[in-house]
């Protein structure tokens, strides 16, 4: 026995021309509608699993017909839940509420939208990201991690002999793409692939946008320098590594000179002892 029943097959003959069906005929065409219709819905609850998704859509029906060559539903879906209006027992329709023309011809027309523009804005000046309303900065806590690398830090004089107050040192963080490219590059520096070297110092020389990582570099420089002296292959390198530096147009790197010389030195006096 069908879950369909026959008064609806009636209503729907009656809205496609057809004012009376034969006898019997609701009868034979209920089972195989049902199947059909089993079938329709089996294939949507498939299409909504591999979604992965718990309620089934409009969506997931129509990729169900167009597996089966059939048409699809048109139309689309209204923000409030349709309701239904009960005509016979078992029989329902939906309740659709009457619009007047007059109404619609009479109301106020919506509000013209505006013309589209377009403006330039500076994305980042010297490798920081300014704070204004069109660039979406996110919260520091996700968008940068504290620096894992050696902090650098200035000689400054004792505040109570020169009597002059000490301002704090400010924290200075790295974004996970700059903490990323400073691990790179001073890896493939004391590698000894050709390959990966070769690739570091041609980044280092025309690389406009190592501003931030100055200090870190030139910390790294002298570092190696003062515990390698007596490796003449990374001290090579490293010597390598500072002249690209020096040979990078787009960095100011007046501020890190000296302590980019001070490890030179340091290599000429280690190769003469």
């Amino acid at each position: 026995m069908s879950v369909l029943r026959e008064e609806c097959f009636e209503v729907i003959g009656q809205s496609l021309g057809l004012d009376r069906l034969a006898p019997g005929c609701a009868a034979e065409l209920a089972p195989e509608i049902e199947l059909r219709l089993r079938e329709i819905i089996q294939d949507a609850m498939k299409f909504k699993s591999h979604a992965r998704r718990d309620r089934l859509t409009v969506r997931d029906i129509n990729q169900a017909l167009s597996s089966r060559n059939m048409e699809v539903l048109y139309g689309f879906g209204a923000g409030n839940p349709t309701k239904f209006r009960k005509i016979s027992p078992g029989l329902y329709i939906t309740d659709e509420v009457e619009v007047s023309v007059a109404d619609i011809l009479n109301a106020p027309l919506p509000t013209i939208p505006f013309e589209p523009t377009v403006h330039m804005h500076w994305l980042a000046v010297e490798g920081v990201q300014p704070k204004i309303p069109e660039n979406d900065v996110a919260d520091s806590s996700s968008s940068v991690v504290d620096n894992p690398l050696p902090t650098v830090t200035m000689n400054a004089p004792d505040p109570s002999s020169s009597g002059v107050e000490r301002k704090p040192l400010v924290k200075h963080v790295l974004t996970d793409e700059m903490q990323l490219y400073f691990d790179k590059v001073t890896d493939a520096i004391k590698s000894d692939e050709y390959a990966r070297q070769h690739a570091a110092y041609a980044s280092l020389t025309k690389d406009p946008g190592l501003h931030q990582l100055l200090p870190y570099f030139s910390k790294f420089i002298y570092d190696e320098v003062k515990h390698s002296q007596r490796d003449l292959t990374l001290l090579t390198a490293i010597l390598r590594m500072a002249r690209c530096l020096l040979s990078n147009s787009s960095l100011r790197i007046e501020l890190y000179v000296s302590v980019c010389l001070g490890s030179v030195d340091m290599v000429d006096l280690s190769l003469w002892l």
